[in-house]
């Protein structure tokens, strides 16, 4: 093994700082895969929620966080590296709201996460964080907004990605399909649209105790996790369709 390989501050001959790909590559492998979309009246992310211990309560494992009333945060990776972020999440949350006296815009937000992985980049001694984030919320001025960044710190806005071990595949769908209708038109589009898109990805059913939707709309504003039942009975209606 180089130097390249071990060093996160040292470029190798072609331009690539190999731990920031690594780390990458942690997040993809990491078990799990998040699909999220913007409609014109919002947006919804889907996380599968991977419980490798059968003894472990599902209830304790959470990969989607409110930061705001309208903004959250979904957190896919290395959980202790995901539970850092959501209290990094928090803080810058809590000082915009102080020095401002408004809370933080979803784009401010995951640009100042990005800045805080950016700086694991330039110093020795530590190491990246084995972390993906998605922003989203409502902008009172600019609408639904979904952003993401990832360990090496790029920050770009987004009608739909997908994160984790089925990225590409769920990709090359949500692609597909926005070559062919655009951008979903209301919030029960997007969501079917997401949860088809995963199913497919993954090449298995879903089970709706195993994911988290979580969802805000311009209407309603306020972020929140649609119920399990909610999410079991759009299931149901994707399999119906798919007869």
């Amino acid at each position: 093994m180089s130097s390249f390989d071990k060093q996160l501050s040292v470029f190798n001959v072609s331009g690539h700082i190999l731990q920031l790909e690594f780390a990458s590559d942690a997040v993809r492998n990491c078990g799990q895969t998040t699909v999220a979309l913007k409609s014109e009246d919002g947006v919804v992310v889907i996380t599968q929620k991977k419980i490798h211990d059968k003894l472990t309560d599902p209830d304790s494992i959470k990969w989607q966080y409110p930061i705001t009333e309208s903004t959250a945060i979904a957190l896919t990776g290395r959980l202790a590296d995901c539970m850092t972020v959501r209290l990094m999440a928090i803080q810058y949350s809590v000082e915009h709201l102080q020095d401002y006296g408004y809370h933080i815009p979803v784009d401010t937000l995951v640009t100042r996460i990005a800045d805080r992985f950016q700086l694991n980049s330039q110093y020795v001694g530590v190491r990246c964080f084995i972390t993906s984030v998605i922003g989203y919320g409502i902008d009172k001025e600019k609408g639904p907004l979904l952003y993401h960044t990832n360990p090496g710190a790029v920050v770009h806005g987004y009608n739909a990605i997908s994160i984790g071990i089925k990225q590409h595949e769920a990709t090359d769908l949500l692609e597909k399909a926005y070559r062919e209708n655009g951008l979903c038109k209301t919030i029960e589009e997007a969501t079917e649209l997401g949860l088809h898109t995963l199913q497919t990805a993954i090449d298995a059913p879903l089970i709706a105790s195993e994911l988290e939707v979580g969802l805000v709309t311009v209407e309603d504003p306020k972020w929140r996790l649609m119920d399990v039942q909610a999410v079991d009975a759009l299931l149901h209606e994707i399999a119906e369709k798919d007869l």
